[in-house]
């Protein structure tokens, strides 16, 4: 429960006051993931690690949260949809933070099947936002931008500013990759 109320505070002072929970227990956090997975409790092992998720991205290393999302997605078939969905959607960015772009797509791609099939329109919109410019690396601009506008689109309706800069932001990131400097602006404007 600690440990679920310091991945939620996201920004400012209570970031750093999150990151020093982490930093003080990640070993006892170590052994309860050991623990939960030795108990063949894998919905337990990837709530946990959703809330490791942002620790695992900001203080490391990247490859612990992806080898544990990847132990529980071995067990998809035991973990509920919202936490595999989720779990997908991690592994992508861990993966593209390893430099591998196309399991980074194909884990975002897990996701947003699966948040398309439990109606999670908020889950879908943020796998959207970030498969957006790894489609556009893998060579269709007008894929990425699709993606990318309808993220916009959802977040918009949503009133999730938060998705909207994100979403912005990856449209001028893909127009750049394009090589459309005047989108590229209107994006970033």
């Amino acid at each position: 429960a600690a440990g679920q109320a310091a991945s939620e505070q996201k920004a400012g002072p209570e970031q750093a006051e999150a990151a020093g929970f982490f930093d003080s227990e990640i070993h006892n956090i170590r052994q309860a993931l050991t623990h939960l997975a030795a108990r063949g409790d894998w919905t337990g092992v990837g709530r946990l690690a959703l809330t490791l998720r942002g620790y695992w991205f900001s203080h490391g290393p990247v490859t612990e949260g992806m080898d544990w999302t990847s132990r529980v997605l071995e067990h998809a078939d035991q973990v509920p949809i919202r936490i595999r969905s989720r779990l997908h959607q991690a592994a992508g960015g861990f993966a593209y933070e390893m430099g591998r772009p196309e399991a980074a797509m194909e884990q975002h791609q897990a996701a947003l099947d699966l948040f398309e099939a439990d109606g999670d329109r908020r889950g879908v919109a943020d796998t959207m936002c970030e498969l957006g410019p790894l489609v556009t690396l893998a060579g269709d601009p007008d894929e990425g931008r699709r993606l990318l506008e309808e993220s916009l689109a959802v977040h918009r309706e949503e009133g999730f500013l938060l998705g909207v800069s994100k979403a912005l932001g990856n449209l001028g990131y893909a127009a750049l990759l394009a090589g459309d400097n005047v989108r590229a602006r209107g994006a970033f404007e």
